[in-house]
């Protein structure tokens, strides 16, 4: 089957209806009968989510990946994907301000952010997820299921990006790095309040080197940024030295264009880890289960984590292995602490 090409941005006002098809072969005849699903048939979940024709996925995996992940599903199926690119704390709030008016047009969210997810769970925010509407969650690691309803599809281990024209990687072996005075001046800063990982990293920091370390970083007189996009970008053009917290995903485009940029990750770090669930007002319920399951594929795991991230199908060809002594983020602890670490900061 030809996929159609993708179309990009956030359709608003009414959606068309979505039908579904079910065990009889007929279609549903209203919304709430469309949210029913059919049998763990392959080619039946195909031919229902390809009845709906489109689906719109709101996801904080960066663009150039996600657009990827999208064209390889549109290359299989005959669905049209509407892509919504946010930091997960936009998205987040974004998703949220939708649900509590009624509804919202997203089919799939894919955010770095389990509080959310364990908010959205019990507010019945998220569809439940089986193998019956799945099927690839029959060889998915029950670990990597939460709660039945989010599914860890993508982890990316944070680290720090450098300027390798004005700054040696092989120093960064431990963070205090950062407090170097060669850095004083020349670090970009990611906004920690705009992702949930970013606080937990920099709890991390706390807890491993002592209360001071946050403070100390503040005196570095860094340049705040509300991304690692903008400060990595700075990096290529010469601007600065260093960007923290920053991952593979946002250096390694740059440095396939040809920018002096690497990012390394010392001793300990942990990750930006990306969930995804399907929404229960879902307008394209059966094309959100089957995208859903392609993103649980080998294939997809592959395209999502290629030179960027580690999946937790294990070592697939192409992803990267994590760091040594990497950990999970604690991200409700971080969250909990988000006033102190940004008064810390000097942000707050």
């Amino acid at each position: 089957m030809s996929g159609k090409s993708s179309r990009r941005g956030l359709k608003y006002g009414a959606s068309m209806t979505a039908l579904a098809l079910v065990l009889t072969g007929c279609l549903s005849e209203s919304p709430e009968e469309s949210s029913e699903s059919v049998a763990a048939d392959p080619e039946a979940i195909a031919d229902a989510a390809e009845s709906e024709g489109s689906l719109t996925w709101y996801t904080s995996i960066p663009e150039a990946i996600s657009t990827s992940a999208v064209e390889g599903f549109e290359a299989k199926y005959d669905i049209t994907v509407e892509m919504i690119v946010l930091t997960s704390g936009l998205m987040t709030t974004r998703y949220a301000s939708e649900m509590d008016a009624g509804n919202s047009p997203a089919d799939v969210v894919t955010v770095a952010d389990p509080v959310f997810f364990g908010d959205a769970v019990s507010k019945e925010w998220m569809e439940t997820l089986d193998e019956e509407d799945v099927p690839a969650l029959a060889d998915w690691p029950e670990d990597a299921l939460r709660e039945d309803a989010y599914a860890l599809v993508n982890i990316q281990p944070i680290g720090v990006t450098i300027d390798t024209n004005k700054a040696d990687p092989e120093d960064f072996e431990t963070w205090e790095q950062l407090l170097d005075p060669s850095v004083k001046g020349q670090l970009y800063l990611v906004n920690p309040a705009n992702v949930p990982n970013w606080l937990a990293h920099m709890q991390m920091m706390s807890d491993t080197y002592g209360e001071d370390f946050l403070p100390s970083l503040a005196a570095q007189d860094p340049t705040l940024v509300d991304s690692a996009v903008p400060g990595a970008q700075q990096l290529a053009a010469g601007a600065g030295t260093v960007v923290y917290p920053s991952l593979l995903s946002v250096s390694n485009p740059l440095k396939a264009q040809g920018a002096s940029v690497e990012t390394v990750f010392p001793t300990p770090t942990t990750g930006v880890e990306q969930y995804a669930g399907i929404s229960t007002s879902a307008p394209h319920p059966n094309a959100a289960r089957l995208f859903m399951d392609y993103l649980l594929t080998e294939e997809a795991q592959q395209i999502i984590n290629e030179n960027i991230g580690s999946s937790v199908l294990g070592d697939l060809e192409g992803t990267v292995p994590l760091p040594e002594g990497y950990e999970s983020p604690d991200v409700p602890g971080a969250v909990a602490k988000k006033a102190e670490i940004l008064s810390a900061l000097g942000l707050g």
